[in-house]
Parts: C-alpha cells; sequence; structure tokens
C-alpha cells in the first residue's frame, strides 16, 4: 500500500489465522510477503506455521523447508512448547539434551556445529548493496533532479571508491585474503571522551591490535561450504591485517610526532588503506571485512546502528555481522607502557538452530527454557537473537543449553537392536 509502512503486526495475525485454518500454502506465501518489505518473524508467527505442518501431517520435506526458513529468523527456542511443536511436526521420537564443547562438537552425536556464513549470492549481494549506498548517497546529495550533471566533489568520490576497491582486489590477489580489518578511527579513539583528551587517535592503540592481530590464534570453522574445518590457519606465519583510517588523521598537523614511523612502517608492508577526504570511511572497512570472505575478522566496538547500516538487507547483513564482528577491550598500561590487547572472537560455530549436513534428520536447537521442566520460567543461560541489532555479550558457549533432534545415543540404538 502506498505510503504505509508494512511492520510485522499486520502480518502476524493473518499468518497465525492461515496457520489454525491450516492453510500452510497461504500462510507460506504471506510470510515471503512479510520478507520482501525486509520484516523479520518472530518465533511465534515461525511455529505457528510449523503447527500447521504437523495438524495437516505435511511432509517431512516441507516441515525442514519450514524450519530451515524459522532458522534464518529465530536463534533459539524460548518455550517448550515450542521444541513440542517441532517435535511433533518433524515426527521426532524423544529428546536428547546435549552439552557442546568450545570447538563446536555435540556430546550426543559427535558431529561438529557449523559456522552458518553467507553463500557466495549472498554475499555477492551485500557487496553489491554497500556499493550502491555509496553511489546513491552521493547521488542524493548533488543531483536534485535528472537533468543536474553530477557535481566535481561527487565524480571524485565516486572514482576514489572505485580505487579503493581495485586496491583491494589487487591486494588479496597478491597476498591472500584478509583475516582482519581492523576499524582504525573506532580503535584510535578508544576511551577518549574525557575532558582535555587529544584530537588525533591514538596510534599506539591502533598498533597494538594490529601486533595482537597479526599472531592471533584464529579459531577453525566448519561451514555449509566445506565438510571440514579450514586448515589453512595452519600453513601461515602471520595473519593478513588491514587497517582502515581516513586520511584526516593522517594529516602533517594533526598527527602526534611519534606516529610518522608507525604509520610509515604500516605503509611499507600494505597494512593501512587511507580513506581520502568527506568520503565515508565506514563503508570502506564494512566493505573490506565482506569482501575477505568468511574467515576474516572486523575489529570494531561499532555497533553498527546508524541509520545507512539500516538501509543494508537485514538477513545478510546481521548473519554476517554476528559471525565477523569482533570486540576488543584493553588491559591495563604495562612498565614499558605497552597494554594488552583483549580481543572477543565470535565462536568457531553459529549459536543457532542449525541442521547436520550428513544427515537431514538431525537438528542442533539451542534453547532459553529450562529443560529439566521443574521451573518453567527460569531461564538456562542461552544465545541472544541474532536478529537484533545490537549484538550483546555473547554468553559462555559452554554454558548454553542445546537440544539434538533426531539424535539418539549409540548405546540406545544398540538397545533397541537387542530388544527386537
Amino acid at each position: 500500500i502506498p505510503g504505509i509502512k508494512m511492520r510485522l503486526r499486520t502480518y502476524s495475525p493473518l499468518i497465525r489465522c492461515y496457520a489454525r485454518l491450516g492453510r500452510l500454502e497461504d500462510a507460506i506465501a504471506l510470510k515471503a510477503e512479510a520478507r520482501s518489505f525486509n520484516i523479520n518473524l518472530s518465533e511465534t508467527e515461525h511455529i505457528s506455521i510449523v503447527a500447521c505442518c504437523a495438524a495437516i501431517n505435511a511432509e517431512k520435506t516441507k516441515a525442514y523447508s519450514v524450519l530451515e526458513s524459522m532458522a534464518n529468523d529465530v536463534a533459539t527456542l524460548s518455550t517448550k512448547a515450542s521444541w513440542e511443536t517441532i517435535q511433533s511436526a518433524l515426527k521426532i521420537k524423544g529428546q536428547t539434551d546435549v552439552s557442546v564443547d568450545a570447538s563446536g562438537k555435540c556430546s550426543g552425536c559427535n558431529r561438529s556445529l557449523l559456522s552458518l556464513e553467507l553463500n557466495d549470492i549472498q554475499r555477492e549481494q551485500l557487496l553489491n548493496q554497500i556499493d550502491s549506498l555509496v553511489v546513491h548517497q552521493e547521488l542524493l546529495q548533488v543531483i536534485p533532479d535528472n537533468n543536474t550533471p553530477l557535481a566535481p566533489d561527487a565524480i571524485r568520490r565516486s572514482n576514489q571508491w572505485k580505487v579503493f576497491k581495485s586496491w583491494l582486489h589487487q591486494r588479496q590477489a597478491e597476498d591472500g585474503p584478509i583475516d582482519f580489518v581492523i576499524d582504525g578511527a573506532n580503535v584510535g579513539y578508544f576511551k577518549q571522551n574525557y575532558a582535555g583528551a587529544p584530537d588525533h587517535v591514538d596510534f599506539h592503540n591502533i598498533d597494538s591490535v594490529l601486533q595482537h592481530c597479526l599472531s592471533a590464534y584464529l579459531p577453525r570453522r566448519k561451514s555449509m561450504a566445506t565438510s571440514q574445518p579450514s586448515t589453512s590457519v595452519q600453513t601461515k606465519f602471520r595473519n593478513r591485517v588491514l587497517i582502515i583510517l581516513h586520511a584526516r588523521h593522517l594529516a602533517e598537523d594533526r598527527m602526534p610526532y611519534y606516529a610518522h614511523e608507525i604509520v610509515k612502517r604500516w605503509r611499507s608492508q600494505k597494512q593501512i588503506y587511507s580513506c581520502a577526504i568527506k568520503n565515508n570511511d565506514d563503508w570502506y572497512w564494512l566493505y573490506a571485512a565482506v569482501a575477505a570472505g568468511d574467515n576474516c575478522y572486523l575489529v570494531s566496538n561499532d555497533e553498527m546502528r546508524d541509520h545507512h547500516f539500516d538501509m543494508l538487507g537485514q538477513d545478510s547483513f546481521l548473519n554476517w555481522k554476528e559471525r565477523h564482528l569482533t570486540k576488543f577491550d584493553f588491559g591495563p598500561f604495562q612498565r614499558h607502557g605497552s597494554r594488552p590487547v583483549d580481543l572477543s572472537l565470535p565462536p568457531p560455530f553459529s549459536i543457532r538452530m542449525q541442521r547436520a549436513i550428513d544427515n537431514p534428520d538431525i537438528w542442533h536447537v539451542p534453547v532459553q527454557f529450562n529443560l529439566s521442566g521443574q521451573d518453567s520460567n527460569a531461564l538456562s543461560l542461552a544465545a541472544p537473537q541474532i536478529n537484533q541489532s545490537i549484538i550483546i555479550q555473547r554468553p559462555d558457549i559452554t554454558q548454553v543449553a542445546w537440544l539434538c533432534l533426531g539424535c539418539c545415543p549409540v548405546a540406545d540404538e544398540k538397545e533397541e537392536a537387542g530388544n527386537t
């Protein structure tokens, strides 16, 4: 409807109504329409569709499709009723309360959980969105109508963006995929909002993070693209790191005296890209991190909540953000003046609903409800919903409660065979 912003509350009652009436295809079609408006459904709407699958005895493949769609929006189950509905729809006997260790291995089925990454199509779409937004913002700033030519500044910024993409492509072709992209300004201005703080970034802090990233151990990830974790981290002497820093921070009259040698070293080792004046450096570090692939981490405390990030496709962007945004902190100053760096890397697997690669009947689901059933109001420590635009503190992955759907311990299988 022209001029009216569609919201979840517009679609939720209709989807649930179709589901109660057993009109599965209509409910699915309405869900797809909601997603076309970048509306992510909640657990309530998804579970109503799953319940519809159970009520009409839908084929298991259809139930799998519905559940996979639900996994895109809902990271964890919040109620036991949701679990029971899924159990009914998938015709699964029993449940297995399992633990998942820090590497992602399930104690129930001995499988490793996956890092749910963007596929090639999703990555290309996200990169194209960033690219088009950069160009689109230039057009909005300088073209009041179609007959007005581009201003010189807009042409220059557009060309500078093209130069950056060409440079990035060439750097990765020569040196390999980047492992860490550092948001230089975010690191450089860390806790510098006090009275009397210098107006320049702290180059020591940026360099400390750089040195830490160069030697940091990268956890191996197992993704949908491969059945085995990547082993590339064992074959490199040092990680490949790129700092993105706006040119205004590198002006001769603004840099502190000690920074010149640091920046000279960065440049000689191709570890910095300077974003030109009147460009938005956010797009530069985001594009570089996304383009680098599944094993690149973005080092920044920026939650990426500004309005221009909201214009990105939320599914792909938030999924990428959950898997790659790496928070940082500094320890106390040491005697020699340096500070230890603490990086909060994402775990090597996604803390969200996912299906086993080798067996479509096995699902792993992190849960928020109390598995014992003794207190339905007591929530187990579990993962945050990743469809929020703010990433809250990640939980201790060893304390997350998990269900292994379709998983039966080997001992139970043998016992069943002996009883038949």
